[in-house]
């Protein structure tokens, strides 16, 4: 099965809790064919009211962003809203793939940060510096009038010199569900695993189909049980 598949798959786990083995994820012809298998897996009752959670908005971000990454990473690491960033992007060219994730989703993503030690080393030069020029200017007005262009010319220095060391990620930007978020603030956490079961299939289909519509692009009300997902719905 292609990328497409393997993302739906991945998904279904991560939603409803359980692991679909590759041996049969395979067999998987129809979209009804993989409902009647989530059932299976799933227990007689859940552990969770269903009645008491929120439903799960639009993930359409996550698979957006997911293969980017897959794709900049070069890596067959199942990439999950908890996957590390670190685990993706190495600090070896982190910036310029940093750079093009930017690009893509906005400049609502953040910039790397520098490392806490080069920020503080920075700061300790670049004040050294002022107080020299603040002790050579002989005078309270030239001694003002200096701290204020050394601090500029040390600023935009310090800040030229050390930007390709920023190579770290923002502390509210760790992980892959951390920069869906950024992109998309009205996501929220969905139905956990537990409010599944066999009880209510009706619901798990509302979900499976949520799922299928969002990696192929086609509308959820053109999805049907006996949907081919290869001949009818195009997934690789």
């Amino acid at each position: 099965m292609g990328m497409d598949a393997v993302e739906i798959v991945m998904e279904v786990e991560d939603r409803f809790g359980i692991e679909i083995p590759e041996d049969d994820y395979a067999e998987f012809r129809t979209v009804g064919e993989m409902h009647s298998y989530v059932l299976c897996r799933l227990p007689m009752t859940a552990k969770v009211a269903p009645a008491s959670l929120t439903p799960c908005p639009s993930f359409a971000p996550f698979f957006a962003l997911r293969r980017t990454l897959a794709g900049m990473a070069g890596t067959e690491l199942r990439v999950r809203p908890q996957t590390e960033l670190g685990q993706l992007l190495p600090p070896a060219g982190r910036r310029q793939l940093w750079d093009r994730i930017r690009q893509k989703f906005g400049s609502v993503v953040p910039e790397l940060k520098r490392p806490g030690v080069i920020t503080t080393l920075a700061t300790v030069a670049g004040s050294a510096v002022v107080l020299i020029f603040m002790l050579g200017a002989g005078s309270f007005a030239g001694a003002c009038v200096a701290l204020m262009l050394a601090g500029m010319f040390i600023g935009v220095m310090l800040h030229g010199a050390t930007q390709p060391l920023a190579v770290c990620f923002p502390k509210d930007c760790r992980t892959v569900g951390d920069v869906v978020r950024l992109v998309r603030p009205e996501l929220r956490p969905g139905r956990p695993p537990e409010s599944w079961s066999q009880q209510n299939p009706e619901d798990v289909w509302n979900e499976l189909v949520e799922i299928v519509s969002e990696q192929v692009n086609i509308p959820a009300a053109e999805i049907r049980p006996e949907s081919r997902f290869v001949e009818d719905l195009l997934v690789d």
